[in-house]
């Protein structure tokens, strides 16, 4: 069987994801360029973990030799269950909530 970037989708979409993005495995240049210069006026704001890597951010195969694409797969986090106004409660993100099951 091969694989095919509409079994992909369907797969994706079967264990909830909403988007499924392909690209070729390249070198990013005109990103890491714009990442570069990014870093380099320190708007990264303390977080030092932006600047480590940067080759293997730059060039997915220098993690993954031999990759030919990349699969991007995107949650939407919303929901229109609210936040509790109990003061005793404490608020988490609505990235971290995860799924709710109200019962």
């Amino acid at each position: 069987m091969t694989l095919t970037n509409e079994i992909v989708i369907q797969k994706a979409k079967a264990v909830g994801f909403n988007l499924v993005g392909f690209a070729k495995a390249d070198i990013l240049k005109k990103e890491s360029d714009q990442l570069e210069e990014w870093l380099s006026k320190n708007y990264q704001a303390g977080m030092d973990y932006m600047e480590k890597n940067f080759e293997k951010r730059k060039d997915v195969r220098n993690i993954l030799p031999g990759a030919k694409s990349i699969i991007s797969l995107g949650l939407n986090y919303y929901t229109p269950h609210s936040y509790s106004n109990d003061n005793n409660k404490g608020k988490v993100s609505r990235y971290a909530w995860g799924k709710i099951i109200i019962s």
